[in-house]
């Protein structure tokens, strides 16, 4: 029972070794990780009376980026959502580099998605 154990391991041992070894003789490389050049914060904020969810974005790159944000939130007072064409400038230009999405919400609690979607330009 043993050495049917054993050689089944050492079986499986060699199949992984060999199915390692074709993919590194393959010339197949990993993907490059892609840099994130703009970055999100999501927050509920007061402005005046009123509050606003914001989703704020910031570009981390020297390139430009124009970018789509969208944004919903759910609360006991019902949902809202939002949708915000935005054009981040080079990181050098400071607050230029940020947008925001801002919806105006009757309470700071609730469930919050949001997304982004950018493309240099």
């Amino acid at each position: 029972m043993k050495r049917v154990a054993i050689s089944t391991l050492l079986f499986i041992a060699c199949l992984g070794a060999a199915s390692a070894q074709d993919q590194k003789d393959s010339g197949q490389t990993p993907p490059k990780e892609e840099v994130k050049c703009v970055t999100s914060e999501t927050s509920f904020k007061k402005k005046g009376n009123d509050i606003v969810l914001q989703v704020e974005l910031t570009n981390v790159c020297e390139k430009r980026h124009r970018c789509t944000i969208n944004a919903y939130t759910t609360s006991a007072y019902g949902a809202r959502q939002g949708e915000k064409t935005v054009t981040l400038a080079a990181k050098s230009k400071g607050d230029k580099a940020k947008g925001a999405l801002e919806i105006k919400v009757r309470s700071s609690s609730g469930g919050t998605m949001s997304a982004f979607n950018c493309k240099g330009i």
